[in-house]
């Protein structure tokens, strides 16, 4: 490969001898054809470096928070592993994670790019523990074939997705215009934040000592929350309700003809009815999420997702294997395991020509507009960016059931809203303090 500016790829590149060291990855990525994207990249690197790769797969979300728990404790944390930022600053914060200043300053010279901390850099003393690769955007999915020809940017507004609520939900065992997964998973806590973002609301702050204090249920925020979860309730008689549902099923509700809208963190709703070869795939419009009246400027929450390392593994080696992923003709595949789905967070990469081209041959079903919805939705945050510098504490305030418990208690308990808010916040500061 040519590299673009980062002379000439792989084959004329001269890289280090790494012969007897290791390079443990760990990833939630591991669909066959992920499996076989992973599987080459290794067989190139250890080629080019001698170093051997041995690749671990593990479960979305909670099987790898706990594999990963397991090898810190055990102190033989991997080499490279894929990673969310609000959980990297925490190992950064915690001085666990390892310093990837190496491959990120490879990564900016070889695209002629920057990484800021708009951009998700998790940096400490000039120091950077996270190589950002993709993000995932709240975005909001619907059926144009249920819903009928309507004006392009329609939904657009709370009052606008209620109206089509009301007109086209089916009812118990029909086509739902919600689906909101209730078990104990990481999407309906993402989803609460996101439309608390999305509403100018706020779970955290620093006073003026910098320190991190939860804000959730001071006057202004717990007004917006309130106006937030209202929202929720008045959603709720038109939406499945699923007490065992996780992520998964909330990305397959369209594709399973669960719903005919709803929200998802990137295009799993489309991809998942574009391969399932649905009557409708052709039909499931991309769209930005639909923020109240008058907060149009206000962000959604963005799963910023990336590759880090630990201190206490072969950092020099890890450096070496990221910096080799990130060249053109690895990196860009990686992008398309999931198209459009993992988007770029460097306008760079996005408007590579490499990319560009893979985007001009996604399927028919795809619209330029669905094409668009995910790149061009700039307006995003991550759990830890609400505050500067980035929320170290986030990773434990996430990972605890307050978020969860907030939901369920909204939606199936029908608990009176100022309530639930008032117990989520209580129950997040008591987590904050035993961190701090």
């Amino acid at each position: 490969g040519d590299g673009g500016d980062g002379g000439d790829g792989g084959d004329g590149e001269d890289w280090p001898d790494l012969s007897g060291r290791s390079v443990h990855v760990l990833t939630e990525m591991g669909t066959a054809e992920q499996q076989e994207y992973w599987n080459e990249l290794a067989a190139a690197f250890t080629e080019a470096t001698g170093a051997n790769v041995n690749m671990e797969y593990v479960g979305i979300g909670t099987g790898y928070r706990e594999r990963l728990t397991q090898l810190l404790q055990a102190g033989d944390p991997p080499e490279v592993t894929h990673t969310g930022q609000q959980d990297h600053v925490t190992f950064a914060a915690n001085d666990q994670a390892g310093d990837l200043t190496p491959a990120v300053e490879y990564f900016e010279e070889y695209y002629g790019t920057e990484l800021t901390t708009e951009r998700g850099a998790v940096t400490f003393d000039d120091t950077h523990y996270l190589m950002p690769l993709f993000i995932n955007a709240d975005l909001y999915h619907y059926r144009e074939d249920i819903i009928g020809d309507r004006d392009e940017s329609f939904p657009e507004t709370w009052d606008d997705v209620l109206t089509m609520a009301e007109e086209y939900d089916e009812g118990q065992g029909g086509l739902r215009a919600e689906y909101y997964p209730l078990g104990q998973n990481d999407c309906i806590k993402y989803y609460i934040l996101s439309v608390g973002f999305s509403n100018g609301a706020a779970v955290c702050a620093r006073d003026d000592s910098g320190n991190v204090q939860i804000v959730m249920d001071n006057d202004e925020n717990r007004d917006l929350w309130i106006e937030v979860m209202n929202y929720w309730k008045e959603k709720a008689p038109y939406s499945q309700l699923d007490t065992q549902g996780s992520c998964s099923s909330m990305a397959g509700a369209m594709a399973s003809e669960i719903t005919f809208a709803g929200h998802y963190f990137g295009n799993r709703p489309k991809i998942q009815s574009v391969q399932g070869e649905t009557s409708f795939a052709a039909d499931v419009r991309e769209a930005h999420v639909p923020r109240q009246e008058g907060k149009e400027e206000e962000p959604v929450l963005g799963l910023l997702q990336g590759v880090g390392s630990f201190a206490e593994a072969d950092v020099e080696a890890a450096n070496e294997y990221i910096k080799f992923m990130s060249q053109e003709e690895w990196l860009f595949d990686f992008l398309m395991l999931d198209p459009v789905h993992n988007a770029p967070i460097f306008p760079e990469v996005a408007e590579h020509e490499e990319y560009q081209t893979r985007l001009e041959q996604m399927p028919d079903a795809w619209s330029e507009q669905d094409l668009q919805a995910h790149l061009s939705e700039t307006n995003r945050q991550t759990f830890s960016q609400e505050t500067q510098p980035p929320n170290p504490y986030t990773g434990a305030l996430f990972a605890a059931d307050p978020l969860w418990q907030l939901g369920w208690n909204i939606l199936q308990e029908d608990m009176d809203t100022g309530q639930a808010i008032d117990q989520c916040a209580s129950s997040l500061r008591d987590i904050l303090s035993e961190q701090q």
